[in-house]
Parts: structure tokens; C-alpha cells; sequence
């Protein structure tokens, strides 16, 4: 298995996890859902590899989309479970499982220094946000979409957010004056467009999924005193 996701040529010609997804499995458990997952990330390591930052791949595009669906998807009935079951229950380890996969992601990316070839760099941040086919744009839609699933819930908010802060914090980092890197800065601001743009959704036309759950969950509210301008953690 690992000899042919590690293949970078394989991946996009045969394109092996993009003709199914785990929506479509009635009865996919736990470790199934795992695996499918550590395929991605094999999937995701030979695109890092061999450096392909300018094409839209789907090898990587379609089974990362999949994921974070299935997190939607299965979020749904959350709150069909018991306070008692709600930690150990099928949509909340899925939602625990997405969350670390996206994070793995955004970890090689930083690992591959990625930002550090400035040609790229200048790619990335002129590029039209209309056609960004990117994978740092992917990056910032699967978290949007694991934001937006864990606001399905009308019970559990806190309970979701452990699965959430993590992967937050692997983007707007608390460093001690450091500051975000340009990767986590580019992934923040195609994040925040995402978000302000549902928000405006909620708050105008008074249409779900409610956005501001998972926000508010995640970052607290804060007295206006306490914020700034130039604090990434709370611009929200």
C-alpha cells in the first residue's frame, strides 16, 4: 500500500481515492475511516515531495474534500447521543480523527518550508481568491468545513471544542511575540474570508449552519477593551 500512495506519478494518473467516499459507506467504522485517512496523508506527502505547489491536484483535492464531508455528514446526529456518550461517540471521534489529518497537513507544509521559495510565496498571496486551487486555500477550506460541521450540534459546543483547539492553534499560534509564520498567516486570511463571508450569511439573512457556534466556542467573547488589531488570536 505504501509503495504505490508514496508514488507521486501513480497518485495522479490513477487518482485511487477519488472514486469513492465515506458518505457512501453504510457501515464504515472507526479504523476504516483511519485508514482512509493515512492513505491521504501518503497521498499528500508525495505531492509535498515532489514539489507540485502550483497544480491543483486532485489526487489531494478530492479524498481531503471527502474527509472533511464526512465529519458534515456524520456530525448531523450528534446530538442523538447521551452527555455520558457524546465524548466517545462515532461523529465525535470522526470530527477528532479530520481535525488531526488537517493538521498533519498544515505540519509537512510547514516542514517542507514550503513559504520559503519566494516565488511561491508571491504566487500565493497575489493570487486571485476566485481561482486559488492552491493547497494552502484546501487547507483553510477543510478547516471552514470542520468548523461548520461542529456547529450542527445545539448541545454540545464545549464538548466538540477540544477536537477544534488544537487545529486553531496550529494556525493562529500563541508564541510569545513570535507571530504567526507566512504559511499559518496565508492559511489565516483565506480562513477569515470563509468565515466573515458565513457570518454575514447568519447575521443578515438569518441563515445556518451557524458559524459563530464553533467560533464562540473556541475563542471565548471578549470584552472589547481586551481586543486589538494587531492580536491574531482574537481578531475574531
Amino acid at each position: 500500500m505504501k509503495a504505490s500512495f508514496a508514488n507521486d506519478e501513480f497518485n495522479n494518473s490513477m487518482l485511487p481515492l477519488s472514486n469513492w467516499s465515506p458518505i457512501l459507506e453504510k457501515n464504515l467504522d472507526v479504523e476504516s475511516f483511519k485508514l482512509y485517512t493515512k492513505c491521504f496523508l501518503m497521498i499528500s506527502d508525495s505531492y509535498i515531495r515532489e514539489e507540485r505547489f502550483y497544480e491543483h491536484s486532485f489526487a489531494v483535492y478530492s479524498p481531503g474534500r471527502s474527509i472533511v464531508e464526512f465529519s458534515g455528514y456524520s456530525m448531523s446526529k450528534i446530538d442523538t447521543f447521551s452527555s455520558e456518550d457524546v465524548y466517545s461517540s462515532f461523529p465525535a471521534k470522526i470530527l477528532h480523527i479530520c481535525s488531526d489529518t488537517v493538521r498533519d497537513v498544515i505540519k509537512k507544509l510547514e516542514d517542507a518550508k514550503l513559504m520559503e521559495d519566494k516565488s511561491y510565496s508571491k504566487y500565493v498571496k497575489e493570487l486571485d481568491t476566485e481561482r486559488d486551487y492552491t493547497i494552502v486555500n484546501q487547507v483553510a477550506d477543510w478547516t471552514y468545513e470542520l468548523l461548520e460541521s461542529a456547529s450542527h450540534t445545539r448541545k454540545y459546543d464545549f464538548q466538540l471544542r477540544s477536537s477544534l483547539i488544537s487545529l486553531w492553534m496550529d494556525i493562529y499560534p500563541v508564541h510569545g511575540g513570535e507571530g504567526s509564520s507566512e504559511l499559518q498567516k496565508e492559511i489565516q486570511r483565506r480562513l477569515e474570508m470563509k468565515i466573515f463571508k458565513q457570518l454575514e450569511v447568519n447575521i443578515i439573512e438569518g441563515y445556518y449552519p451557524a458559524i459563530s457556534r464553533p467560533i464562540i466556542s473556541i475563542l471565548g467573547i471578549k470584552e472589547p477593551d481586551d481586543i486589538t488589531i494587531e492580536s491574531e488570536e482574537v481578531r475574531f
